[in-house]
Parts: structure tokens; sequence; C-alpha cells
């Protein structure tokens, strides 16, 4: 399956418009905060079947009853996603939010929130928290969409990410607008 995973749009619904139709077709769209106000219906955008997760921007109404997490099984992997602020992620340390996600049997973390773009793939017995995974974890940030990331290229980003049946593997992407 195809998805495109995008966070931190803030208010810049032409981005998102413009990274569906760079990545089409996808099966769905994973969203992970900041900016959920940017989508009418957090069920589908445009037909597209759309899974959002809430961010600490996200403190309207109808954007409270969101989860700060979900997870998610496709293709024979559970992904995780959230936004990472209630987990202290950086650009550099999202160390518990990666513990938090292999404790809940994870095999990939999406997280948001830091606006730049991350892509780690964490081997079987890797330390988090001084306990050693028991199976590999993908960590994937698309970065921001909404926002200018400076001092990673001036540039809003967006992801992409691949899964392939049976536990084939993964592939991500990063793109840019």
């Amino acid at each position: 399956m195809k998805f495109l995973v995008i966070s931190d749009s803030h208010r810049k619904v032409d981005h998102i418009k413009e990274a569906v139709e760079r990545t089409a077709p996808i099966d769905a769209i994973l969203y992970l905060g900041d900016g959920t106000y940017d989508f009418d219906n957090t069920e589908r955008y445009n037909g597209i079947p759309l899974f959002c997760v809430k961010g600490n921007c996200d403190f309207f109404a109808g954007e409270k009853s969101l989860p700060d997490e979900l997870i998610l099984n496709f293709d024979e992997y559970n992904i995780m996603m959230m936004h990472g602020d209630l987990f202290d992620v950086t650009p550099n340390n999202f160390e518990k939010a990666a513990a938090h996600a292999a404790k809940k049997g994870a095999d990939v973390l999406l997280f948001g929130h830091t606006h730049f773009p991350v892509e780690k793939y964490l081997p079987e017995g890797t330390l988090l928290l001084g306990e050693p995974l028991e199976k590999p974890l993908y960590v994937f940030n698309p970065g921001c969409l909404g926002r200018i990331a400076e001092g990673v290229g001036g540039h809003y980003y967006f992801g992409t990410m691949k899964t392939i049946e049976a536990r084939g593997g993964i592939v991500f992407g990063h793109g840019t607008i």
C-alpha cells in the first residue's frame, strides 16, 4: 500500500492538495497533527481515507476528540502515529517516543512536531531507554508541510511510505514543495 504522510500543515491547505497530487495514486493519508482543521472531514480527503492524530496546536472543539496516538495495521505492519510533543521529540532525539512505540508492538513510528524530516531504521537489539528492541523499528518524520523548515533547505516537506505485503519491506521517501 502507498501512503502520503504529512504533518504540521498549519493552514497551508494548498500544500496538502499539491502533496496529494504529486503522490497519487495513494491508498490513504496519514496526518500527524498541527493542522487537522485543514480537513473538512476527518474520515476522507477527496475520497481518500484519512487517519489523523492530534497535535499540540490542534485545540479547537472537533480536534480535541482526536486521539493523541493511533496504531494502524497494514500489510502485517503495526504503524504507530503520533504528533510527538507528548514525548518531547526533537529532530535528533525521539528515543522516548520510539521506546513507547516499541512497547506497544509497533513496527513503524510516524511522528511530526519538529518540522524536520527524519528517517531512521533501528535494528533489533538497539537500546532505547536502556532496553533492547525485540524487533526492528522504522522511525519517520515527514517534516513540515506548512512552515518553511529553516536549516533543511527552506522547503515545505511531505513524506511517502509504501508497505510491501507479507512483511516484504517498507520504503520511505521525502518530497518538497
